[in-house]
This record gives structure tokens, C-alpha cells and sequence, in this order.
């Protein structure tokens, strides 16, 4: 579509004059880049110690947050909301 046919389908959608569409300023919009993909992506927590990527362990049927693991530290830690973040997959 051109600028010129674009101006000419909202005129003809609205009832505007072709000159007031022009003056609002419509334009062609540029394409968006896509946005990764879902299953490139996961909720991980950072590690105290070694501060490497942990996959985020959910929370247990009563709400709370479950202790998170890293396996290279040998150790089970408590997280916060706030410390969870989306990241690769673990």
C-alpha cells in the first residue's frame, strides 16, 4: 500500500476531507522485528554464590516461592519475587 492509497482508504473510512488526513499525519508503519520466540526464553533467579543462571522453581500450592537449587554450588536458596527475571533456558 502506498502513502497516497492509505490516505485515500482512511478518508473514505472517516468522511474526511482528503486534505484533513493528510494534515493528521497518517503514515505507513515500518515492520516490527519479531520478538524472540517463547521457547527461547525462561524465568530464571541468579545464584548468590556463583551467580549463574538457576531455572526459577515455582511456586507450591500454597503460593509460596519454592527454594531454587544450583546444582555446581550443592545449594538450595530462597528467592524473592524481585530476583526473578526471564532469561535462556537453564
Amino acid at each position: 500500500m502506498t502513502q497516497r492509497q492509505l490516505e485515500g482508504a482512511v478518508a473514505d473510512a472517516t468522511g474526511e476531507s482528503l486534505a484533513m488526513v493528510r494534515n493528521r499525519g497518517f503514515g505507513l508503519m515500518t515492520p516490527v522485528p519479531p520478538s524472540p520466540a517463547p521457547e527461547g526464553l525462561a524465568l530464571a533467579v541468579d545464584c548468590p554464590l556463583c551467580r549463574r543462571p538457576v531455572a526459577y522453581p515455582g511456586r507450591g500450592r500454597d503460593g509460596l516461592l519454592h527454594l531454587a537449587e544450583c546444582l555446581p554450588c550443592d545449594l538450595y536458596f530462597a528467592i524473592r519475587p524481585d530476583d526473578i527475571r526471564i532469561g535462556e533456558p537453564v
